[in-house]
């Protein structure tokens, strides 16, 4: 039986490469590679015998321009609602409720199972599933946004109240409005929707959930911080005497000193997010060490696959790894992987093109440029499909670009330049208000940060709506710090704040007590999770854009374009 393009040409002399439309094999040089060929032996031999119907050759891998060959060494694995084994086997290492979960979302639709591979070092990393169909994740979601004051109902148990008008507002209409028209339901313009409703809690990429984790919880009814909480709001105390000590005397465990005592409750273990990983394709690792460009896709597996195809199918030298989604930039894999792999090399991290509707999608790209750049020492850049003249979406993923046709070299940079003044920051903060020097180091890093993530308003001031977590990390403190320096750059004159810092302690939050994190979550009002932080408006750069092409080798050794 004839063999793939793929392995003929990856195990042959010449290195890997793909057929292209004509016929002819684009190939990456073979001193790029870094791999026994008796370790691509058993692969080659699984690869030669093509069932009578591929699963790997059809729609669904085509037009998103991912090579059968690519898929097929994935691989991705087929599951239906009547045979949901192949999920399940992909859990086996997951406690019982991870492994329950993850078969009940199966059972609502076939699709496939996404196998991902670790970068060395980092620990085991686990599949996620692309159902076929939306499956419910959760109990619906029911809130009301309407004008003017809420109706009754608004204040049912369950119901949440969305702020009209709020950034998240504006970011659930946009999204309930594309749900309508990508799944064929005429609907008014969810902007107009004036009554309590409800959403189903339904998602097309789906991960196992952390594990959880006992959390001690000590506190005195009558002193402390508890204390004067349960003072203020004695209803509070009420609620928790009923749900922690009268229905459940055993949750209480009295402690040495007179009224302390703890509580334990089970709670996510953030520290082990399942998600938040770096996937390579083991197609694409060993390209990596000979590459020169390395795309970072922050959009998934499927489309990371597709710019490998088109990697090999263009000849470029060049390598790729992803990460699930936008917010889940920042791996703890990552700065290490950045270290060893990624110096001396330029990295194009790859969003969708609906950054140019979507704040959050350019705001999430450019701090992971950012990060990649000050704190990694590496040559990065931000480029995605491009716009139409009228700068509407034409292709939102690159997978969809690049199934179309689309080349790597097309896609445009999105640069934001730096700008002159921030020397002045640094100035103002040494020598007028004499600040320490590490605190000197820490404000301008953040004013730098920010100004390059923000959205740049008509007034020209950049705005920015992120979590001091999110900000720490970015700048390598914790979440004290990072309130102490937007605190301090506020105070200097270079940001302004609107709103307030969150502040939750368990669950005692400044809007009341609340016994579960169910509970918690649906008390939440939207548009009030963070702060709105307006940089000034000389300290933001300009942005610009150009072709990608611009910036690849136009050889092998030297780059066309010159960047900052």
């Amino acid at each position: 039986m004839k063999e793939s393009n793929l392995t003929t040409s990856w195990l042959g002399r010449g290195g890997p490469g793909l057929r292209n439309a004509q016929g002819a094999t684009a190939k990456v040089p073979a001193d790029t590679l870094n791999v026994d060929p008796r370790e691509l032996e058993p692969r080659r031999r699984a690869m030669t015998t093509t069932p009578a119907i591929d699963p790997y050759v059809g729609d669904f891998f085509s037009k998103r321009g991912i090579d059968p060959d690519i898929a097929r060494e994935r691989p991705y694995v087929r599951w239906t609602r009547e045979d949901i084994a192949p999920v399940r086997k992909a859990y086996t290492r997951l406690n019982k409720n991870q492994r329950a979960y993850m078969s009940r979302l199966a059972r609502q639709s076939g699709g496939w199972i996404i196998t991902r591979h670790t970068v060395p070092g980092a620990p085991k990393i686990y599949a996620e599933i692309r159902p076929d169909n939306r499956v419910e994740t959760g109990p619906p979601v029911r809130h009301w946004h309407g004008s003017g004051e809420p109706s009754e109902d608004a204040y049912e148990p369950g119901v949440s109240v969305l702020e009209r008008g709020s950034e998240a507002w504006r970011d659930h209409c946009r999204k309930a409005n594309e749900a309508n028209a990508e799944n064929g339901i005429e609907a008014e313009d969810h902007r107009l929707v004036e009554n309590v409703h409800e959403h189903p809690d339904a998602a097309k990429y789906v991960f196992p959930p952390s594990p959880k984790r006992d959390k001690p919880w000590v506190h005195d009814h009558h002193a402390g911080r508890s204390g004067e909480y349960y003072e203020k709001y004695p209803e509070a105390l009420e609620r928790h005497t009923k749900d922690w000590h009268a229905m459940h005397p055993k949750a209480a465990e009295p402690l040495a000193s007179v009224g302390m005592h703890k509580h334990t409750r089970r709670v996510k273990n953030h520290d082990n997010n399942l998600a938040r990983r770096i996937d390579i394709h083991p197609l694409a690792w060993p390209l990596l060490r000979g590459a020169e460009v390395v795309y970072f896709g922050i959009e998934g597996c499927l489309k990371a696959d597709s710019i490998l195809s088109a990697i090999l199918r263009e000849g470029q030298k060049a390598s790729v790894f992803s990460v699930p989604s936008v917010s889940l930039w920042h791996a703890k894999e990552l700065e290490k992987f950045a270290g060893q792999y990624l110096r001396g090399k330029t990295v194009i991290i790859v969003p969708d093109s609906d950054w140019v509707n979507n704040d959050k999608v350019i705001a999430q790209a450019r701090l992971a440029e950012y990060f990649l750049r000050e704190d990694c020492g590496v040559r990065a850049y931000v480029a995605a499909p491009p716009l139409n003249p009228d700068r509407t979406v034409n292709h939102k993923g690159v997978d969809d670009f690049l199934g179309a046709g689309g080349k790597l070299a097309e896609m445009t940079v999105m640069e934001r330049t730096l700008s002159p003044n921030l020397a002045i920051v640094e100035r103002q903060a040494r020598y007028e208000k004499r600040h320490r020097k590490d605190r000197v180091a820490n404000d301008v890093q953040a004013v730098k940060a920010l100004a390059h993530q923000s959205t740049i308003q008509e007034n020209g001031e950049g705005l920015v709506q992120t979590t001091l977590k999110t900000l720490g990390n970015v700048l390598g403190v914790n979440r004290q710090t990072a309130f102490n320096i937007v605190g301090r750059i506020e105070r200097d004159g270079w940001v302004r704040v609107e709103g307030e810092w969150a502040a939750q302690k368990g669950y005692h939050t400044k809007d009341g007590y609340f016994p579960s994190a169910l509970e918690f979550k649906k008390s939440k009002i939207g548009g009030k999770k963070n702060p709105r932080i307006l940089v000034h408006e000389g300290l933001c750069g300009e942005d610009r854009e150009w072709p990608l092409g611009e910036l690849l080798p136009e050889s092998l050794d030297e780059p066309k374009r010159k960047v900052a």
